[in-house]
């Protein structure tokens, strides 16, 4: 593909206000949300994860129509007149019309294991899918509901989000350090009708920047923690990121110090947990210009219920307003929006407009620009905003995952806030924009009142009984969806993966990789009194965060259980004598929960390898990229023993820990 870089200025474009939109509705949802509209954006829809369902919502009524549709909606797409939603418990796409008699399931789309973004194309012709397990995104055709393409995307594809052109889309990775990978649609609805190429096109990492310290820089890991979108233009993907400092050695106890600010300074760069929106430029045959991308720092104070709080959690969805000039960033576990400017302030330029931010880098803010951004309370647990108007200051609506409410977002306070601190050049972040109180329910929980209870804790970074006042840091932060964030940590002087919490992670105790912690009530009170900086909560609300955490359900991984002659020849093999590998890993969680020296470790408990294949790296270091590197370090007899073993019956061995 002939990719054109364009110098810095190009690259970044003019302002928004003088290009015209290539969507033919600007509020046409570019990116994979939770919430859609109908067509006249008289009705929303959003999913219910853990309800199985979807609910209607008519807003001038301020009524509600709720429809099954299956195990754990992620997703919610409109193609036309039909609204497609991704069905993670079932491998499948759920196919909705809504009519005169309500909303009504027309039928259902096999995609693979664990489907989870969904974004449509504005011509309603092209649906595409992230089947997160199986490292593909689909394309389905919307006049057959066929699958007509797969395209290989490693790295747990989860996000997605489409040019306006319908030619490019952007497909970003759920574990790991952030990448966006470019892909080719071959589906394209400009005006000249010019095709553009197929399959994946481009790889890019974001950005890697710094934070200052007393000796020296550290470089920071980027991982892409939600929803893209593209703005109306077609000129700027932006990409929700929070850039961890997991390589320092510092071992950080704020509860215990409070004078220690590492966890809580709220300037850029400077905490461990740094949330960010990624502005990438978009040139004209859709491919991406890295060199320019830009991490904006989206950090803000704002009154919650705990009192005056850090809104600096990792941002779990971004939507970009109808004119181009903010983005709603959504802050799940600080229950609050953030708008941000796309532009930097104007250093005390008297102008009716904005100016662009330098592209050089300023060390005072250690690799993030800090664009005007205000902080809006909302119902709890924000995972979706959708803006329902197309005026230069639109109504937007936000869907609350742990609230299970949607409710209008007061985004015009928010905009004309950003607005007045980008052409004054305030640089302080500390604003507030009053919450919007009234909230439509949408659902009624399923959970057990403790898996209930629980549920809001794990995905709560303003608590101080649970966390660090200001510290950004959630259970979820690390343990996204309940499972893990494919990193490893510098703990002290120690390196350690960060474990899946999938499955009921209390039959396995002890649990966390070295010594013997008896549960995951007490891991969880650990956790938060010493890596958290909490203070102290009751024994029944580490328990319910034990409930929570053994709620969550194992991988629904492609080769889960397979019925095949190579799987059942690696199990013959992990259960000989000779090779060892059962003597440890035994019975229904394959663990015999004990712990061992190894490695140079006193003590290694026993994990489980339910769902193993979901997990990667491997080893307490993360030092094992694969399964296959693992079985290859066994040679040593240190951790069973493959020495003897050929390379076929290796084949089969791992084929059989993928089956778990």
């Amino acid at each position: 593909m002939n990719r054109t870089i364009l110098s810095m200025a190009l690259a970044l474009g003019t302002v928004a206000c003088t290009q015209s939109s290539l969507l033919e509705d600007p509020r046409f949802a570019t990116g994979s949300n939770t919430l859609a509209a109908s067509a006249d954006h008289a009705r929303l829809y959003n999913t219910n994860f853990d309800e199985g369902t979807i609910t209607r919502i008519d807003r001038e009524a301020a009524t509600t129509d709720e429809l099954a549709v299956g195990a754990e909606p992620m997703r919610i797409a409109r193609a036309g007149d039909r609204l497609y939603v991704t069905l993670r418990g079932e491998r499948s796409v759920a196919i909705i019309e809504d009519g005169p008699a309500g909303m009504v399931q027309v039928g259902t789309i096999p995609v693979g294991s664990e489907p989870y973004g969904v974004v449509a194309s504005q011509d309603g012709e092209r649906v595409y899918v992230a089947v997160s397990l199986e490292d593909q995104v689909v394309a389905i055709d919307t006049a057959s509901n066929e699958v007509i393409a797969r395209f290989v995307v490693p790295g747990q594809p989860r996000w997605l989000a489409l040019h306006p052109d319908g030619g490019t889309l952007y497909v970003a990775n759920g574990r790991g350090e952030g990448v966006v990978t470019v892909v080719g649609t071959g589906h394209t609805t400009l005006p000249d009708g010019e095709a553009g190429e197929q399959g994946v096109l481009d790889v890019i990492p974001l950005p890697i920047t710094n934070r200052d310290a007393d000796n020296g820089f550290f470089e920071l890991t980027p991982r892409v923690t939600g929803d893209m979108a593209v703005d109306p233009t077609g000129e700027t993907l932006v990409v929700p990121a929070l850039y961890v400092d997991n390589h320092s050695q510092e071992d950080v106890q704020p509860s215990q110090d409070p004078t220690f600010q590492y966890y809580m300074n709220p300037e850029p760069g400077i905490g461990r947990f740094n949330a960010a929106v990624v502005q990438i430029p978009i040139v004209r045959d859709g491919g991406l210009t890295p060199e320019a991308a830009t991490p904006i720092f989206v950090a803000s104070f704002a009154q919650s219920d705990f009192g005056t709080s850090t809104m600096r959690s990792y941002p779990n969805a971004v939507t970009v307003s109808p004119d181009g000039e903010y983005y709603a960033v959504s802050m799940e576990a600080s229950d609050a929006v953030v708008m941000v400017g796309r532009l930097g302030y104007n250093s005390g330029v008297t102008s009716s407009s904005w100016i662009r931010p330098s592209p050089e880098v300023d060390p005072v803010q250690h690799g993030f620009a800090n664009h005007p951004h205000a902080a809006i309370q909302t119902t709890a647990g924000p995972r979706g905003v959708l803006f329902v108007d197309k005026g230069d200051r639109p109504e937007a609506w936000v869907h609350g995952f742990l609230g299970l409410t949607v409710q209008p977002l007061d985004a015009r306070s928010g905009m004309e806030l950003v607005r007045n601190r980008g052409m004054q050049g305030l640089d302080d972040i500390e604003s507030s924009v009053a919450r919007f109180s009234e909230s439509i329910e949408v659902t009624e929980s399923v959970l057990p009142p403790d898996v209930l209870a629980g549920r809001r804790l794990f995905y709560q970074a303003n608590d101080p009984a649970l966390v660090a006042s200001g510290s950004g840091v959630s259970c979820s932060t690390c343990h996204y969806d309940g499972r893990d964030d494919g990193l490893t940590w510098q703990l002290g002087p120690a390196v350690r993966q960060t474990p899946s919490l999938a499955g009921r992670v209390s039959d396995t105790h002890p649990v966390t990789w070295t010594n013997d912690i008896v549960s995951v009530a007490a891991e969880a009170r650990e956790t938060s009194l010493i890596r958290m900086g909490g203070v102290e909560m009751t024994d029944g609300q580490y328990e319910s965060i034990a409930a929570f955490v053994d709620y969550t359900r194992e991988p629904d991984h492609v080769a889960r259980d397979a019925a095949d002659p190579l799987v059942a020849q690696g199990q013959a093999i992990f259960e000989r004598e000779d090779v060892g590998c059962s003597s440890c890993h035994t019975g229904a969680a394959l663990t015999d929960n004990a712990y061992y020296a190894m490695y140079g470790l006193e003590s290694v408990n026993t994990p489980s390898l339910r769902g193993v294949v979901a997990t990667g790296p491997y080893l307490h270091d993360g030092s094992a990229d694969t399964l296959r590197d693992v079985l290859e370090l066994s040679r040593t007899g240190a951790m069973g023993d493959t020495s003897m073993l050929s390379a076929a019956e290796m084949d089969a061995l791992e084929a059989y820990l993928k089956s778990l």
